[in-house]
């Protein structure tokens, strides 16, 4: 909240040490982590974190000062740009595409300029070719599956 950025990465799963440790890898410590009541995240308070969480499921959205609709807004972006402008992505780029959206995200109370001439910037000496796209299978995964990965059904 503080800081206003977002972490994302794809993770191979939604198990308590992945989840934990891609937590304790992105967050400060003592940091004050909203989560809903997934049990992956129990235990969160014991690596030093202060750790709330919503009860979704008794229709406990909000209690305190807990609540997600500020993760759940930012996923339904990405939704809505696989809808609408990308239509599929490919497990093997999915990262890529997280990484947009979280550039993007981090970047939304910069000025347009400024947020151009950061882009320029980290493109000095980058050169992505075609052929490296495709390679390992870029256009093997069909709509479906694509599909699915983002809606999470995957």
């Amino acid at each position: 909240r503080e800081s206003k950025k977002i972490a994302l990465q794809v993770i191979p799963n939604t198990k308590k040490p992945t989840l934990q440790n891609f937590v304790v890898s992105t967050t400060k410590k003592g940091a004050l982590v909203f989560s809903d009541e997934a049990l992956s995240y129990d235990g969160l308070n014991e690596k030093g974190f202060r750790h709330e969480h919503v009860r979704h499921k008794e229709k406990k959205f909000v209690i305190g000062m807990a609540h997600t609709n500020g993760i759940e807004s930012f996923w339904s972006h990405i939704k809505k740009g696989y809808e609408a402008i990308y239509h599929w992505m490919s497990e093997e780029q999915l990262h890529r595409y997280i990484a947009e959206f979280q550039g993007r995200y981090n970047a939304r109370e910069e000025d347009t300029i400024d947020q151009m001439e950061e882009v320029v910037k980290k493109m000095k000496g980058k050169r992505l070719k075609y052929a490296d796209l495709i390679e390992d299978g870029f256009w093997a995964n069909s709509y479906c599956e694509a599909r699915k990965l983002v809606a999470g059904t995957a």
